[in-house]
């Protein structure tokens, strides 16, 4: 195990400024470095104290994020908080000497135009995503209906379904229905402490297989990739690094896509009875393509499936929603003379949502808000090939927060929070369980454990030639 330590900074009162760098260098006398890394984790390390909202920041290698988080929000004396987070995929940026950029509030533009060096034989485009202002909450925000009904302007509308939308060269190619990170502030942000919700302090990455479409872009021309994301209202933070593998025995490999299927969602939206609404989705992509380069001529079958259901029921002050999400993609690359399947990758994605919101009494004078939540992160993933093992793994991360806010008009007067959360990982490299519970900033019990019988030592390293990483606007040679 080796070690290499960024130096500390203080990057307090940056929004619309230049990013704080820290200089990074890695580990000199590691023998892992000489031969690879089985893997890499990041230590994130902060603390924050006085009055702080919840704020999004992101951390970025040679331009290349490589992290989003929301922080803390703490007590008056302070709080710290630690994140670990497995960041191997990004070994090619590691292994060199580079730049750590750290970002408060970013925006990236909705177009990016790029170059994709001519020896490409595979291509992920791997998308970071987090929502705020009117659009923090969106599956919670009610049909336009109901807003035009019981004019309703200070409340958000456009209803509760949101998807992201990949565009390559103005054309739809696939799409992320995203999991609902809940922030530290959400809800009530006494639930959060020390439990965080789901997701919040290492919102997740979504990969998007782009290897079907190399036949368009392996023309040393400038091509852009766009970015879209249906019934927003204002603010969806969007960032995309574009990892490709080289060919080093071959100057130019060349492809053509064979099958572009992509279909618009189909959005229903059904009024059961007045203030009480079921919103539901559907969406399948199916793309196909081939790319000739000294590993032979493969070909790559690409799917990927949604579905969304919302019910929701609102009634003075109640809120009640009901939610699921479920997502899979599937990627197959063959050698069809062959017979042969040169990887394999599956993901089954389930996140279910489910909160109530009220005031008593309702009105602007002394009330009690109270809030439930319950969400889960739910994954099922395999893959592999014909010549490495195949590794699976199964993922069941459920959660559930309780919360009392007491306020005498706008200023909160007291409250109390609570949180339960069950963690269990079961796959072929690696197991782990944790069940904990917090209430009014106490850990009430919290138990962990690894429930495999059999250890199998981790390996994520390439095998199908070295990784090469770009940031969309910039070339990032590994």
């Amino acid at each position: 195990m080796c070690f290499s330590s960024c130096s500390s900074t203080d990057f307090g009162y940056t929004y619309g400024k230049s990013p704080v760098l820290v200089n990074y260098k890695p580990p000199s006398n590691c023998p892992s470095s000489q031969k690879g890394f089985s893997r890499i984790v990041l230590e994130w390390k902060s603390t924050a104290k006085g009055r702080q909202f919840d704020r999004i920041f992101g951390i970025w290698l040679s331009g290349v994020e490589i992290f989003r988080s929301c922080t803390a929000e703490p007590t008056p004396s302070g709080i710290i908080w630690t994140v670990q987070k497995d960041i191997t995929r990004y070994t090619s940026l590691l292994i060199k000497p580079q730049v750590l950029a750290v970002y408060l509030e970013f925006h990236r533009y909705s177009v990016q135009k790029f170059t994709i060096p001519q020896n490409s034989h595979r291509a992920v485009l791997e998308v970071y995503v987090s929502f705020h202002f009117d659009d923090e909450n969106w599956y919670g925000n009610p049909p336009n209906e109901y807003i035009n009904a019981y004019n309703l302007t200070d409340k958000p509308g456009n209803g509760p379904f949101s998807e992201v939308i990949v565009r390559l060269n103005g054309d739809e190619i696939g799409a992320l229905w995203p999991f609902t990170v809940v922030f530290t502030g959400g809800f009530n942000p006494l639930t959060w402490r020390p439990i965080t919700a789901i997701g919040s302090f290492d919102l997740p990455s979504y990969d998007i297989e782009i290897t079907p479409f190399l036949g368009k872009i392996l023309d040393g021309k400038q091509h852009e990739f766009g970015f879209g994301v249906t019934n927003a209202l204002n603010e969806w933070y969007r960032d995309a690094n574009l990892h490709i593998w080289l060919d080093h025995e071959s100057d130019a490999t060349t492809g053509e896509l064979i099958r572009n299927i992509t279909p618009p969602s189909k959005i229903s939206l059904v009024s059961k009875k007045k203030g009480s609404y079921i919103t539901s989705a559907i969406r399948s992509f199916s793309v196909s393509g081939w790319v000739k380069s000294s590993h032979g001529n493969i070909t790559t079958n690409s799917f990927q499936d949604f579905s969304f259901t919302n019910r929701m029921t609102m009634h003075g002050s109640s809120h009640t929603v009901n939610q699921t999400i479920d997502a899979s993609s599937r990627v197959y690359a063959i050698i069809p003379s062959l017979f042969s399947h040169i990887y394999t990758a599956e993901r089954y994605q389930n996140f279910p949502l489910y909160f109530h919101t009220e005031d008593v009494p309702p009105g602007h004078g002394n009330r009690t808000s109270l809030s439930y939540v319950s969400l889960g992160f739910n994954e099922k993933c395999l893959a592999g090939s014909s010549s490495s093992p195949w590794v699976s793994s199964g993922l069941n991360n459920s959660q559930q927060g309780q919360g009392v806010l007491n306020f005498s008009g706008n200023l909160v007067t007291g409250g109390l929070g609570s949180a339960q959360q069950v963690y269990h990982l079961d796959g072929s490299a690696e197991c782990y369980f944790w069940n904990v519970s917090s209430s009014n900033y106490t850990i009430l019990y919290n138990i962990s454990g690894d429930p495999c019988q059999q250890k199998r030592r981790f390996n994520s390293g390439f095998k199908n030639g070295k990784m090469f990483r770009y940031m969309l606007g910039e070339h990032l040679l590994g």
